[in-house]
């Protein structure tokens, strides 16, 4: 289920297991940033996070898919 709204596009190209990881990874960063944050780090605002959650989660996605982009060679 795309939870998150991925662009459909991407959503179609992931196998279900994959699919499933960008859910929980999200999922698991939305709920509670504080837990991959450094405990002295201030509070950013709530929209970057989710820019750093959904970011995460796509390269945990494509690293579950084996897709490696320049920047990781």
């Amino acid at each position: 289920m795309n939870t998150y709204d991925v662009p459909k596009k991407q959503w179609e190209q992931w196998s279900p297991h994959v699919q499933g990881v960008f859910n929980i990874v999200y999922g698991a960063m939305i709920g509670d940033p504080w837990a991959y944050q450094h405990p002295k780090a201030e509070r950013g605002k709530e929209e970057h996070w989710q820019t750093v959650a959904w970011n995460a989660a796509w390269t945990a996605a494509n690293a579950v898919d084996g897709i490696i982009t320049k920047a990781e060679e």
